[in-house]
């Protein structure tokens, strides 16, 4: 029989040790015969690069925590529980944080040691759900939203201490908030409605600065806190004209009575500390669809979506791009006019990308776990029916 575990055990000797009585299960399904037939094979793209990419898959509810191994070419299940909704990766890659429905209706944040296979509760949250955790650089903290069901429906932003479990509010109670995430180890971001802006805090909760923007899309802090990168919607008119609309639309239009048809651009924008914007590209022609900003580690490179809205080069889906921060330069990494990327994550070194493509005309297709290097070369589907990536160094 193939020894998957011998060699699984050679790259990471602690990842084997059973769970005492917790509820994360750190086992080789292959050795179980689960994964066996339907396992992809990959290797790592890059020397040097990551050898673990970690998501969730299916996506019917039912989701565990799951791995690419790439030193080996197999996948391994990491959590046995009754269903993951988020899970973050602890900087040093020694535990993960996970978001795990309770039999209250609402989600738990747990910890699942990967040294030594202990797995805690960490924080109960009862009929509240609390999702999208966000560990500090430093991993000394944890942001999440929690949102609680009801008439007065408020999601709110939370930080965590790890290593002394106490956790408190630092959003604004009478405002939602939601979509945290770091800018840097000492200050945190997320979106406000109500402002319609995103909004940096100091971990006691003091605003920094605040960013004006009515999307609310995706958004990519710098490392240092220093700047923010976001779409931001607008209308266009286009040359395309367009007679009246209902009965009357089978008409001959009258000489005038077109008018030009608007469709919804956009625009990537980058914030400074002092409120201020300006385009990040050349939006002179701007019948494009730019969205999904993520900041290499280094910042060096800004991964992206676009999609560009003429009748000529329009297409179903949004296809990824990579800016070159320092010249300008674009390469657009990805050519399926049918599918949109609709999430991405940098390996720890920035030479990898991983992201997730939906198809936009075939939708009962499931989603699709790929990864390629920065210059689109090496590129290869990892997984299907899966979605939320996130690199393990």
């Amino acid at each position: 029989m193939y020894n998957f575990q011998m060699q699984f055990r050679r790259k990471l000797p602690a990842w084997l040790l059973p769970s005492i009585g917790g509820l994360i299960v750190l086992a080789v399904w292959i050795g179980l015969g689960l994964l066996s037939e339907e396992a992809p094979e990959a290797s790592t793209p890059e020397e040097g690069g990551a050898s673990l990419l970690a998501y969730l898959s299916p996506s019917d509810n039912t989701a565990e925590v799951q791995a690419m191994d790439f030193g080996i070419g197999q996948v391994v299940q990491l959590t046995d529980s009754a269903g993951v909704t988020f899970f973050a990766v602890d900087p040093a890659g020694e535990y993960l944080i996970i978001s795990i429905r309770n039999d209250q209706n609402g989600a738990d944040l747990w910890r699942a040691d990967l040294l030594s296979g202990a797995s805690q509760p960490l924080h109960e949250c009862g009929p509240s759900t609390c999702e999208s955790p966000r560990i500090s650089p430093d991993g000394a903290w944890l942001v999440f939203q929690r949102s609680t069901p009801g008439v007065a429906y408020i999601p709110e932003i939370w930080l965590l201490n790890l290593e002394s479990g106490e956790a408190e509010r630092v959003s604004d109670s009478a405002r939602p908030s939601r979509d945290p995430a770091w800018a840097g180890s000492e200050a945190l971001g997320y979106y406000e409605p109500d402002l319609s802006a995103f909004v940096l805090v100091d971990l006691d909760g003091d605003p920094i600065a605040e960013f004006a923007n009515e999307s609310g899309g995706a958004a990519s802090w710098a490392a240092d806190g220093a700047s923010l990168i976001a779409s931001e919607q607008s209308v266009v008119n286009t040359s395309i004209l367009r007679g009246p609309s209902g009965e009357a639309a089978f008409d001959t239009p009258e000489p005038g009575s077109q008018s030009a048809v608007e469709v919804l651009s956009s625009q990537l924008l980058q914030y400074s500390l002092d409120g201020g914007s300006q385009p990040l590209l050349d939006y002179s022609d701007p019948l494009v669809e730019d969205a999904l900003p993520v900041l290499s580690p280094d910042g060096r490179w800004l991964a992206f979506t676009r999609k560009y809205l003429d009748e000529e080069s329009w297409t179903p889906g949004r296809q990824l791009w990579l800016l070159n921060m320092e010249s300008g330069d674009l390469v657009q990494l990805t050519n399926s006019p049918n599918h949109q990327v609709i999430a991405i994550a940098w390996s720890p070194d920035g030479q990898q990308l991983a992201y997730v493509r939906a198809n936009q005309v075939e939708f009962q297709n499931p989603l699709e776990l790929w990864i390629t290097n920065l210059d689109g070369s090496a590129s290869q589907l990892i997984a299907v029916d899966s979605y939320a990536p996130a690199w393990m160094p």
